[in-house]
Formats: C-alpha cells, sequence, structure tokens
C-alpha cells in the first residue's frame, strides 16, 4: 500500500495575515496545479485572491474560506496560432488592469503568476514597483508549445519572439518556478539564471488521487479491459495509434474499450471517423471533458493508463501529468518512448514503444492482457520508480519554504 501520509509544513510555515494575488489565464477550476497552490497557502493561514481569465458555473464546494476567486470576462476561444495571439494579448490587457486594481484595495505581498502567457507577468508589474514580491511559474516554456503545436522551427521569428519575451518576463520576477528538471534546464539555456529556478514536480493530489480510497471502493467490475486517455484531445498526442490498433486487439480481447475524456474537438471529430473507417466504433467511448476530481475514478476503473504522444520540441520534455496520476492509482502504463518519462521511469516500470509504431503498442496491450502478473510487475516497479519516489506534499513544501522567504527576508 502507498502511503500518501498526512505531513504538512503549514504550522512551520505559518502565513496568517500574508495576502497572495495568483493569476492565471485559465478558469481556475480546471487546473490543479492552480489550485493545489491556492490551498496550500490557504491552509497555511494565508489570504488568497485568485484572478482567472474566465467566469465558470463551476466552484469547489470545499473550498478553504481564505480563497476567493475573479475573473475578467475575456474567453479562450481560438482556433488557429493567430486566435492564440490575440487570445494571450487580450487577456494580458484585462488581467493586467484587473490585477492592478486589485492590488490597491488588498495590497498583496506576493503576486503569482503562472503562464502562459509569460507576458501575464505584466499584471505584476505596478505591485512589485511599490514592494510586492513576484513569482513566475512557467507551467509550459511557451517557445516550445508554438513549436509544438504549429510546427514552427527553432528559427522562426515568433518562436524567436517568445525566447526573448520568456527571458525579459523572468528578469521581471523574483522567482521562477518551473515543473520539471528538463524545463529548468531549456530555461536556464535561454539565459533564465539557474540559481533563479526552483522545479516542483506536478505530482497529482493524494487528496484527489488516493489510491487507498479508490481500491475500497472496488471500482473494476464492468466487465471490460479498458484501455484510457484523459485529457487534451489533439494530434500530437497520437491517439490514432490506439484506434489502428483494435482492429488486431478485437480479435484477442472482444471485451477490449478505448475510453477517451475530453473535451470535444475538430480531432475528436477525426478520431471518430478513423474508428468508422476501421469498423472499430462499437470500442472506442469518448467521454466529455470531467473535472478532475472525477478523473480518479474513471482511472480506476481502466486495466492500462495510454500515453501515444509523438516526440516534439515540447511533448519530449512535458511530464504528462495523467501518466503520473496512472502510477498514482495504480494501473498499468503504455507509453511512447520520451526524454521525460525515461527520466523518472524504467522498462521494469512502464512498457514503453517506439513513437507511431502501432505494432509495438498492440503487442505490449496483449502482453497485458494476457498476463496480469506482468500487470502487477509494473505497477509495483513504478511505485518503487515514482509513488515512492515523489509526493505531492514534498513538491509544496518546497514551494511554502519560498512563500515564506519571500515573504519575511529582508
Amino acid at each position: 500500500m502507498v502511503n500518501l501520509g498526512n505531513h504538512n509544513n503549514y504550522d512551520k510555515f505559518r502565513l496568517s495575515g500574508v495576502r497572495v494575488c495568483v493569476i492565471v489565464n485559465q478558469i481556475y477550476y480546471t487546473d490543479p496545479r492552480v489550485m493545489s497552490y491556492a490551498n496550500m497557502l490557504a491552509q497555511a493561514g494565508a489570504e488568497v485572491d485568485v484572478i482567472a481569465s474566465k467566469y465558470s458555473d463551476r466552484n469547489d464546494p470545499n473550498q478553504h474560506p481564505n480563497i476567493r476567486v475573479y475573473a475578467t470576462p475575456s474567453a479562450r476561444k481560438y482556433r488557429d496560432g493567430l486566435g492564440y495571439l490575440s487570445n494571450y494579448i487580450l487577456s494580458t490587457i484585462f488581467l493586467v488592469l484587473y490585477a492592478s486594481w486589485m492590488y490597491f484595495k488588498r495590497r498583496y505581498q506576493i503576486i503569482h503568476v503562472n503562464n502562459m502567457p509569460d507576458t501575464l507577468i505584466l499584471a505584476a508589474l505596478v505591485p512589485k514597483i511599490l514592494g510586492a514580491r513576484v513569482i513566475l511559474d512557467i507551467h509550459d516554456p511557451m517557445p516550445n508549445v508554438f513549436m509544438s503545436k504549429y510546427g514552427m522551427g527553432p528559427e522562426h521569428a515568433v518562436v524567436r519572439f517568445f525566447k526573448i519575451q520568456e527571458k525579459i518576463s523572468a528578469g521581471l520576477s523574483d522567482e521562477v518556478i518551473t515543473a520539471n528538471p528538463i524545463f529548468k534546464e531549456l530555461l536556464s539555456q535561454r539565459g533564465v539564471p539557474s540559481e533563479k529556478i526552483l522545479v516542483i514536480n506536478n505530482i497529482p493530489n493524494p487528496k484527489l488521487f488516493n489510491r487507498q480510497n479508490i481500491e475500497n471502493e472496488h471500482y473494476k467490475s464492468s466487465g471490460k479491459f479498458i484501455l484510457i486517455f484523459p485529457g487534451t484531445i489533439a494530434p500530437r498526442y497520437c491517439l490514432d495509434i490506439a484506434i489502428k490498433a483494435l482492429p488486431k486487439l478485437v480479435k484477442s480481447i472482444p471485451n477490449i474499450q478505448l475510453k477517451i475524456i475530453g473535451k470535444h474537438s475538430q480531432h475528436a471529430e477525426e478520431l471518430a471517423a478513423l474508428g468508422s473507417e476501421l469498423n472499430v466504433t462499437e470500442y472506442i467511448n469518448f467521454v466529455p471533458f470531467m473535472p478532475t476530481d472525477q478523473i480518479a475514478s474513471e482511472i480506476a476503473r481502466a486495466d492500462v493508463g495510454i500515453y501515444t504522444a509523438l516526440p516534439d520540441p515540447h511533448m519530449s520534455f512535458a511530464m504528462p501529468g495523467k501518466v503520473l496520476e496512472f502510477a498514482t492509482i495504480g494501473i498499468p502504463v503504455v507509453a511512447s518512448r520520451l526524454p521525460i518519462l525515461e527520466a523518472f521511469f524504467d522498462n521494469r516500470s512502464i512498457l514503453f514503444f517506439t513513437p507511431g509504431n502501432v505494432d509495438e503498442f498492440c503487442d505490449h496491450i496483449l502482453n497485458l492482457y494476457h498476463s496480469p502478473v506482468l500487470q502487477q510487475s509494473l505497477v509495483e516497479n513504478a511505485n518503487k520508480m515514482f509513488t515512492y519516489k515523489y509526493s505531492w506534499e514534498k513538491e509544496f513544501d518546497q514551494y511554502l519554504t519560498l512563500i515564506h522567504k519571500l515573504t519575511f527576508s529582508t
């Protein structure tokens, strides 16, 4: 049994009376990393105002009373790179104005800016001049994201612009946080001082992904052999690999089901069309986007977690939270061989396949189906490589340490 524990540093780093503003270009209730920051701060006694980019009808009924969520009217709707940039410009304008206004009302000691875009750091400029300390949290390096999403080369004008604004934005902050060691190396190579960068790995929150609670519920009772992918449905995740494998898989696993959970997109329609073309529609279940707190039980009902992404300037180095969630819940994983996954796991803890190789993917699924021993072995080795080694509490204790240093250091 994985011991997730109840350890925290709330008493050691009491933040009573400290006012923190968290800024994010996202619906707050769909971003578990930002929600974790806010809850950690609130439980340590801080007053937390979250300024997000869009209103949401959904909220968290268990939200800490020290957290208040505000939102600007900017919506995240775009279909191409130009729309992406337009959204970022409008979001930055709205959030800069709103954060500046809120600062004069609340006089925050800490401004925590979450990218993307990096230019949201401008929302902290007036508070910084007046004495607030500023954190820039680079969830994803923007130059790499644009190279991945739009096929841009490293010398493309847009990519070069993002590299410049990344360095300038980091320079305007007091500290930089990023989500894994490879991101830290990339940022350092692009001119952000290494000593200024703190890595806080994106570990699943045990309050949401608690294996013990889930095991007590006896979830696996559907009678199906379920492959699951919860996340963004986009070409770079190469989910067509799993669909192309189904014609072969159904011959040996007639009760197989491929469950894809995510927001409807044009690519989801393309994947559905591919399934129809291959006559495997009945084996594919597209599930609409659901809140993070419901994903854990869906993973627990599955038999195998899959991650089929293709390597590129971003996907090769961005730690997929879904793979960590699979490991935390305790289901075996079949994944593309990517540098970021090999930095945390080995061949005994994940069944790696060559990215894009349908036959290798297929063979791994068949091996797992026919060998419960292999399934258990992968889970146990993933525990040793990741679950026992990393914890949400340790990662966010680093965050509280940073907040305490910025607030009380002279």
